[in-house]
């Protein structure tokens, strides 16, 4: 069989070349957004909700919570507790510590990214993958924030990472661990609860590769270990607000708030039961 021509290796060439060049490029816009946030812009959070997750976790430390269910509003704990990490080793308004576990968050995501690709796509899909997500999230400085869109995405990655790995539908501990990763992801932000729904009925009538003979209960036994792991997050923090007597407000953060904010307030019922004022317009 005849190898390809000089124009075709040309082609191929300049191909990579392209590739190269745009993950470059990504990059090189990622540093210099670094570069302004921890230089002229140090004294200035990316965005208020670094600010407002940074009080709301040193207004729990303050008053003795071991983990902040949120400050009335529709987050779930996850991020909360991130930054009563992060205010660990940092002061509870440390702006650089902030911004740094941002830029390292967009990093992991970009990695998980490049990994993803490779294992699907090889080489090429690699070098694109984190490229183009580089590009999105530094076309505006606040989606690179760390904050509820970014972790949840991060460990979202996670779980697709381990999905995607060499014989991972026959080992339950990736399946199980990809479902906890999940399972971080709903509770950085309920949203990703529609990817969880998805890949579990992905594994429940997909046949993974060199299982043709696969039959319906395997599937099925695949998709429900998933969907355990997606759980336990969710089950443990319920745990530990029910201990803590704050188990009300860790379900009205998930639940009852979102559906509150997330209509106009003369078509909301929940709203309505619970005294909420009418907003005109």
């Amino acid at each position: 069989m005849p190898g390809p021509d000089r124009h075709e290796l040309r082609m191929r060439r300049l191909g990579w070349i392209g590739l190269a060049c745009t993950l470059g490029v990504a990059i090189l816009s990622l540093l210099n957004i670094a570069r302004l946030e921890f230089g002229p812009l140090a004294g200035r959070a990316i965005t208020i909700d670094e600010l407002y997750f940074a009080a709301c976790a040193a207004h729990g430390a303050a008053v003795g919570e071991i983990v902040s269910t949120g400050c009335h509003d529709n987050k779930g704990p996850l991020i909360f507790l991130l930054y009563k990490l992060l205010q660990a080793g940092a002061s509870p308004y440390s702006l650089l510590a902030i911004k740094a576990a941002a830029f390292a968050t967009v990093m992991a995501i970009a990695g998980v990214a490049a990994w993803i690709g490779f294992r699907m796509a090889g080489l090429a899909a690699a070098l694109l993958a984190p490229a183009l997500i580089i590009q999105v999230l530094a076309s505006e400085s606040g989606l690179l924030a760390f904050k509820t869109e970014t972790v949840g995405a991060g460990f979202m990655l996670c779980a697709l990472a381990l999905l995607v790995a060499r014989d991972a539908p026959r080992r339950p501990w990736m399946l199980l661990a990809a479902g906890v990763c999940m399972g971080l992801a709903v509770t950085a932000k309920q949203t990703f609860g529609f990817a969880a729904i998805a890949v579990v009925l992905w594994l429940a009538v997909s046949t993974p590769r060199g299982e043709a003979g696969a039959g319906l209960p395997a599937k099925v036994a695949r998709a429900s270990l998933f969907a355990f792991g997606a759980g336990l997050p969710l089950l443990l923090f319920l745990a530990v607000f029910y201990a803590l007597g704050q188990h009300i407000e860790f379900l009205s953060s998930l639940f009852l708030y979102p559906s509150v904010y997330g209509s106009r307030s003369d078509h909301a019922r929940l709203g309505r039961a619970l005294g909420t004022p009418r907003i005109p317009g």
